[in-house]
């Protein structure tokens, strides 16, 4: 039956937990707000060519089956459904811009807010000027430069007495709390295997949608991202390719009419 199709529906992936090397931990991901999905048919024919301008025959050779959509909802599992690492707990998390803290007299010291749990320095502003100043391995500070460690951070005597304040920015880790994906290096050929179902939305006055459900039975994904804009939300592409799962079929299409 023939009807009208509109909007985007519902999108779920569902990792194998059976081929390729599944994500950890393993579970559906529901594919929320959605900005697009497109799923794309693709042949490559083959013509037998002779004296003529046009072919005598034509056959069909290879076939590409492939998806795309964009999500602007995701989490540490949605990525991880293309790369199957084993998400640990807890990780790290930024202070940017602690302060704007004036250098004090004597040590010339300033201790960060979250010193017990700090991991690393990113690097130290001049409040005034946001230019940056110079962090050195040892000694004692110049003008313009500071030592840290352990979260205290020493700057010079000179800094202090032209009144400069700092903005810190560092990495720490917290006490409890918090995920972490982190990407190993794999040999070649290691990924997940997921399949994915896409569930259309709209039905036409009178008949019932003809792309009720579309599932493609295994893929694996070739691209994701994390494109950032300065005025916009984050929405993530995510794209792959089918192949046939263990019993040869490669997607289905099922209608309610």
């Amino acid at each position: 039956m023939l009807s009208f199709q509109f909007g985007i529906g519902s999108a779920f992936i569902l990792p194998s937990g059976t081929v390729g090397n599944p994500p950890s931990p393993l579970s559906p991901q529901r594919i929320l707000t959605i900005a697009d999905a497109e799923i794309t048919f693709k042949r490559k024919n083959e013509k037998l060519m002779g004296q003529n301008q046009n072919p005598d025959d034509i056959a069909a050779s290879d076939e590409d089956v492939s998806f795309k959509l964009s999500a602007g909802r995701v989490g540490l599992d949605t990525y991880n459904l293309m790369f199957g690492e084993t998400i640990s707990t807890g990780g790290n998390q930024a202070v940017v811009d602690e302060g704007p803290t004036a250098i004090p007299a004597t040590t010339f010291q300033v201790t960060v807010a979250k010193s017990t749990l700090w991991l690393s320095d990113l690097g130290v502003l001049n409040a005034a000027t946001l230019q940056p100043m110079q962090q050195i391995p040892s000694g004692t500070p110049l003008a313009g430069q500071y030592t840290c460690a352990a979260g205290v951070y020493t700057f010079s005597s000179a800094d202090h007495t032209s009144g400069i304040s700092v903005l810190i920015s560092y990495l720490y880790t917290p006490a409890t709390g918090g995920r972490t994906l982190t990407r190993l290096n794999h040999i070649q050929g290691y990924s997940p295997v997921n399949s994915i179902v896409i569930v259309a939305p709209y039905t036409s006055a009178g008949a019932a949608s003809p792309l009720g459900v579309v599932r493609l039975r295994a893929v694996r994904f070739t691209d994701m991202g994390l494109p950032m804009k300065r005025a916009g939300y984050l929405v993530t592409p995510i794209s792959g390719e089918a192949f046939p799962d263990a019993s040869g079929s490669i997607w289905d299409l099922w209608s309610p009419a």
